[in-house]
Parts: C-alpha cells; sequence; structure tokens
C-alpha cells in the first residue's frame, strides 16, 4: 500500500518542484479527470529502480489503471508525506450542500511579492467571516489562517526543538568551561616559561596569541572529532526518532553542518581561550620570576578556576532539572488511563479500491464477512473494524449535530465521530455506562442508532438521560455518513483519541452497516501476541481478496506509544545531554581538587606531620569540593526556576517546580560530587609527610 495525495493542476508549480522526468500535474489533468499520476523521487527509485523509461507506463491504484506522467524532483521538499500525486477531481456529492463544512481539503499559495502575511491573513479572515455569514451552520467559529509552511511543518516540535538547542548550548557551554579550567592548570605550570619569554622582550600581546592559538587548534580538533561521531550516531539518532518529526529522515552531516562546527570551534575557543591567557600573562616579569621556582599559583587564579567548577556546576544543574520534569512527566502520562484497554490488541488498516467495490452496500458485505470471519479463527477473543483508531494521528472527523425539539441553529454542537462494527467495544474493552451497544440488528433495515460517550451526555444533556434521545446529523460529515435522525441507545466510556495529554471530547458513534464508509482499521483482541496473528489476518484476507493489501500492521501498545514518541525522544535527549553534563562537571571538580592537592603538598605534609590523621585531610579536600557543589547547586536551582518555564508546554502532570525533582537532582548532583572529590581527597591523604616537606 502506498500513501497518495489528490492534488490541483498548480499545486507543483506553488511549490516550485520541477520533474526530473516527463511532466507535473496541470490544470488540464484535473478539469478532464484524466488517470495520469506523478511518482516522488522515492518511490521512483524503489519500486522502480529509478528507470527513466517508466514515464509512459501503467500502474494500478485502488484497482483502477493510472497512467505515469512524470517523476517529481526532490530537491524540494513536498509536504504532506505523499509518493505519487493524482490529480483531484471535485464530484458532484463532494461539492453537494450536505458535504459543506466537512473541510476536507487543505491549500497551499505562494504569496506575490509585496505582500506580506498579515495582510494575506487579513484577507482570508474576510472570506472567512462571509462564509459564516451565508453558512453559519458549518462555518460558524471556523476560521482561515495562513501560515508559513515552514512554520507548519514544524509547529508540533517547535517548542521541543528549541529546548534541545538549548540544552546543546548549555552542554557546550559545561564542555568550554571545562577545558578553560584545564588550560588555567596548564598555563600555570609553563609559569617558568612564559617568565623567560617575557623577559626576552615577548609582549603580553604576543603570549595572548600564542595561547589563543593553542587554543584553537585544541578546538578545531575537538570540533572535527565530534563531527566524526556525529556522522555515525547521527544515524542512530534517525533510526531511534518517531516517524511524525518532519524531514527527520533528511537530517545528516553536511558542508553546513560542517561550517556551522568549524565556526563554532573558533569562536569558542578564543573566548575560552582568554581567561586562560590572560590570567598566565597579565602579572608582572619579577611577579613571574619570583613564583616561577616554587610552582605555586595565586590566591586569584585559584578563585577562578573554582569559579568555573561552580558554572559547570550550575549549568550541569538546569540540564538535570530539565531532564528531571521531562522523566516524572513521561512516566505521568504512560500511566494515564487511555479509556480501553491496549494489550494483546493487533491493527491494520484496509482500504477497498472504488474500481472494485462500486457501491456502499458491497463494502458493508465485505467488511462483515471479513470481521466474522476473523472472529472466529482459534485463539481471536474478538474482532471489530473502527473508522477512527483512537491516538492515530492520521484521522480527525467529527460532525455537528441538532438535539430533539431543535431547529436549524448556528449554535448547534459538534462531536468527533466514529463508525465502528459490533464487536468494537469488546475488543477495546470500553466500558458500557448505560443502555447498550451496537449489534447485528442495526442495519440499514432497522432504525438508525448511535452511541456517545460520557462526555458528550455530560456536555450536552446535563443532568438529562439521552437514552432515547434523537440526534439529527447534517453538516459537517465526513464523506460517506448518512444525514437524517438517531435514536441514542448507549452511553459508553470515555477514550483518549486525540492524545493521552488531551481532555476525551464528546463522541458519537455510529454503526457501520449503516454508514458503510471506507478507510477502515481493523482491530482483534488475541489470546496470545498479537504479530503471531498477521499470517492469519492475511491468509483471511486473500481468501476473499487476493488484492487487497493490509497496510500500517501494529499492534495496539505501539500505536500508544507513538503517541507519545515525541515525548520519549525529547526526554532521551535532554537526558542524555544531562548526563553528559555532569559527568563534565565531575571531571571538573576532580580536576580542581587533583590540581589543589598537587599544589598544597607542603602544606598536607605540615598538617600529617604535627599529628593531622588521614580522614582529616579526606574531609578537608571533601568540603572543599562539597561546597563547589552547594554553590552550584544553589546557582543552578535558580537557574532552573528561571528556565523552567521554558518547559511548560512539553510537561503533563508536573510543574515546572515539581519538588521530588529539584530533590532528586540535589541529591544526585551531591552524590557526583562526592564521587569526584574522594579520589583526590584520598590521595592527598596518602601523601608521605617527610616527602611532602622535602619538595621545594
Amino acid at each position: 500500500q502506498l500513501d497518495g495525495a489528490n492534488v490541483t493542476g498548480r499545486f507543483f508549480s506553488v511549490l516550485g518542484v520541477t520533474p526530473r522526468h516527463g511532466r507535473l500535474l496541470i490544470d488540464a489533468d484535473v478539469d478532464g479527470n484524466a488517470q495520469v499520476v506523478v511518482l516522488g523521487e522515492s518511490l521512483w527509485r524503489r519500486q522502480f529502480g529509478a528507470r527513466p523509461d517508466v514515464v509512459g507506463s501503467t500502474m494500478r491504484l485502488d484497482g483502477k489503471p493510472f497512467t505515469i506522467i512524470g517523476v517529481a524532483s526532490a530537491d524540494v521538499t513536498i509536504p504532506g508525506g505523499a509518493e505519487y500525486w493524482r490529480p483531484l477531481v471535485f464530484s458532484p456529492e463532494n461539492l453537494s450542500d450536505k458535504q459543506r463544512g466537512a473541510q476536507w481539503v487543505g491549500g497551499i499559495a505562494r504569496l506575490k511579492n509585496g505582500t506580506s502575511l498579515e495582510q494575506a491573513q487579513a484577507a482570508m479572515a474576510t472570506v472567512a467571516d462571509r462564509l459564516a455569514r451565508d453558512y453559519p451552520r458549518a462555518n460558524k467559529d471556523r476560521a482561515m489562517s495562513a501560515t508559513r509552511l515552514k512554520d507548519r511543518t514544524v509547529r508540533s516540535i517547535r517548542p521541543a526543538l528549541i529546548i534541545l538547542l538549548g540544552a546543546v548550548t548549555l552542554v557546550l557551554l559545561v564542555a568550554c568551561v571545562n577545558v578553560a579550567n584545564l588550560l588555567l592548570a596548564r598555563a600555570n605550570g609553563r609559569t617558568r616559561e612564559v617568565a623567560v619569554r617575557a623577559a626576552v622582550g615577548a609582549g603580553r600581546g604576543r603570549l595572548i596569541q600564542q595561547f589563543l592559538a593553542e587554543s584553537v587548534v585544541l578546538g578545531l580538533a575537538g570540533g572535527l572529532a565530534g563531527l566524526v561521531v556525529a556522522y555515525w550516531s547521527t544515524r542512530a539518532l534517525v533510526a531511534l526518532g518517531p516517524a511524525s518529526i518532519p524531514r527527520l529522515a533528511e537530517v545528516g552531516v553536511d558542508w553546513r553542518v560542517l561550517a556551522f562546527t568549524v565556526t563554532i570551534a573558533v569562536v569558542t575557543s578564543i573566548v575560552f581561550g582568554l581567561v586562560p591567557a590572560l590570567a598566565s600573562t597579565g602579572s608582572t616579569i619579577a611577579r613571574f620570576i619570583s613564583t616561577a621556582g616554587r610552582g605555586s599559583i595565586g590566591h586569584g587564579r585559584t578563585r577562578v578556576r573554582k569559579a568555573l567548577v561552580v558554572c559547570e556546576m550550575a549549568l550541569a544543574v538546569i540540564l538535570l532539572v530539565g531532564a528531571g520534569l521531562l522523566i516524572r512527566s513521561y512516566q505521568r502520562i504512560s500511566d494515564v488511563n487511555p479509556g480501553f484497554s491496549p494489550d494483546h490488541l493487533l491493527t491494520f488498516t484496509l482500504g477497498l479500491p472504488e474500481a472494485k467495490y462500486k457501491t456502499t452496500a458491497a463494502v458493508g458485505q465485505f467488511v462483515h464477512e471479513y470481521v466474522a470471519r476473523l472472529a472466529a479463527r482459534p485463539g481471536v477473543d474478538s474482532a471489530a473494524a473502527v473508522y477512527g483508531l483512537p491516538l492515530d494521528d492520521n484521522f480527525s472527523a467529527s460532525s455537528s449535530f441538532l438535539r430533539t425539539g431543535e431547529t436549524d441553529s448556528a449554535d448547534s454542537p459538534s462531536a468527533g465521530m466514529r463508525i465502528v462494527t459490533p464487536g468494537y467495544f469488546k475488543a477495546l474493552r470500553i466500558p458500557l455506562r448505560a443502555g447498550r451497544t451496537f449489534d447485528a440488528h442495526d442495519d440499514e433495515t432497522g432504525p438508525e442508532v448511535a452511541v456517545i460517550n460520557e462526555e458528550a451526555a455530560r456536555r450536552f444533556w446535563p443532568g438529562k438521560d439521552p437514552i432515547g434521545q434523537q440526534i439529527h446529523l447534517g453538516v459537517r460529515l465526513a464523506a460517506g455518513v448518512r444525514s437524517g435522525q438517531k435514536i441514542i441507545v448507549g452511553i459508553v466510556g470515555n477514550v483518549k483519541y486525540i492524545g493521552l495529554d488531551l481532555t476525551p471530547p464528546a463522541e458519537v458513534y455510529l454503526p457501520h452497516a449503516q454508514h458503510p464508509v471506507d478507510g477502515l482499521t481493523i482491530v482483534m483482541r488475541t489470546t496470545a501476541d498479537p504479530m503471531a496473528f498477521v499470517p492469519t489476518a492475511r491468509a483471511e484476507l486473500a481468501s476473499l481478496d487476493r488484492e487487497l493489501p493490509m497496510a500500517y500492521v501494529r499492534t495496539m501498545d505501539e500505536v500508544v506509544g507513538r503517541s507519545i514518541a515525541e515525548r520519549r525522544f525529547t526526554m532521551l535527549l535532554l537526558a542524555s545531554f544531562a548526563t553528559v553534563a555532569v559527568l563534565l562537571a565531575s571531571i571538573g571538580v576532580y580536576g580542581v581538587l587533583a590540581y589543589l592537592v598537587s599544589q598544597r603538598t607542603q602544606e598536607i605534609g605540615v598538617r600529617l606531620a604535627i599529628g593531622a590523621a588521614p580522614d582529616d585531610v579526606v574531609r578537608l579536600f571533601l568540603r572543599e569540593g562539597v561546597t563547589l557543589a552547594i554553590v552550584g547547586l544553589g546557582a543552578g536551582l535558580v537557574g532552573a526556576l528561571v528556565a523552567g518555564r521554558a518547559l511548560t508546554t512539553l510537561l503533563f502532570g508536573v510543574t515546572a517546580t515539581d519538588p521530588i525533582t529539584y530533590a532528586g537532582v540535589a541529591g544526585a548532583l551531591g552524590l557526583a560530587a562526592l564521587s569526584a572529590s574522594y579520589l583526590p581527597a584520598r590521595r592527598a591523604a596518602r601523601v608521605d609527610p617527610m616527602t611532602a616537606l622535602r619538595t621545594d
């Protein structure tokens, strides 16, 4: 099964897409209802071996022959994710007043030169107001908006992308601060060299240039090494990322990434290389000569190194809090009851070609027969079909209706709409709250019925019993759904159809036998691993129609998982960045304490010689490390409180000031600081007093 789109003749010209082979669609193809198709480049390469002579050949789509007239170039990204494009032809049924308000067509436009987005938005608002005035039932409270295509493409993940960009920046800062600290230590070891260079006439500017040149070389080497790692890790990133992230497959290391990396490496090397460069060249020659022999450092430089470590810890805390909040949020949303039982459920979609199943009766008969056969197979507890699977972002349908006693009104309520077969509620374990669900008697010969969910009952019949009430569907209908009176026969529990983080909307269920639409998803509840029943489902399908494919074969657990996959992906990335930041900060603490131990060897020897116990020395340096951690933790928590506001849109069930998260971060960072401080502290305790006292 392939994903295609029906488009108008100017679709490609508006987008600026050119043909790789043949030609693209034009207005004449639409006006003449031509049976032609344009292939996407990926489909052309995958299915047709990238053969240029494919143009002019025939392929069958939905049981009908279509002539391939061209292959669209992949130089321009075409929205929608389609693999092929056919002419969009409106049938009389599509254009009837009964379909007014269905609004299943989207539009793409290119602004004229000199026209702003705001002007286009104002013009569309005028059109929307006129439609609402002329057709209030179908268009009241319906707006028309103009959005940049790029913004629309990344709209759903923009907050996450901004958060991840901020996280990457923080990790880069932590790494740069760490390197600056190491360069400070290295510069201090070169005090004698700097003093000699200064003594023979090297100016401070020349010395700074040397330090910066060394820093840039290190930065470029690190940047290039990072590019190599990025080249290989990007593949894993793309493989782990959810398919819902737009253009994720196009992510890779190219010349733009190379240029950006080199620029960042040079800039950060210069900026953070200035700290050790200025600190190492800021004293007089006499000061250098007086200190070079002892190999000691001034208190000022020690304070700089400690301040850098505090900055590292603070940045790591901000990242840890962000990761902790997302982890807590993901745990909360994973525990949400979707309103049905997803375990042991197999799902897949069917598309019945119009050329073969020309009538709704044929569609209804096929679905009824296929579902009955599946339900009768050993190991299958129940089977059903649904138009609008829960948490499937490929579906969106709603209907407005009139309640008993209401006349045409612009204020008529609207609800989500699902077309299901009788076994649907049993298969998904959706609880019945009142009345009954659908059965075999709810067919085209019986009275038309409907089942609503608890939210619809609460919202539209507050304090009343909806059972036996009538609703009249008439506008904003999905194609193929019959309008008219429906008797409410049952109330079922709420289901999270749109998202686990959203309040369940009002829903109206209609029996498929009375509304035999196409585009169904089959659901099978099994007694064992659902995927083990795929051959069973495929065999039964082939016994009815060998040409029908099964598409989007998934377990319901996968469907639920994919609905929060973007959250999981963002959480994992931010947690990874936070882990790296904590590791770097711990290395920074270790480096500072290890350096202090080496510089205070004589002091340690004196302490031990006059009776200090080794444990006293351990506590002395542990106290140094913990003090740095506490100061960094305090600064980081304040920063996290400010930065946490940016995460608000990504959180569910927790606040940006969640005390459990902050307490956990404090404990984790304290443990990391203690661990990083312990090794240099133990090394200090093992110093031989006599050796230390002889050290010059």
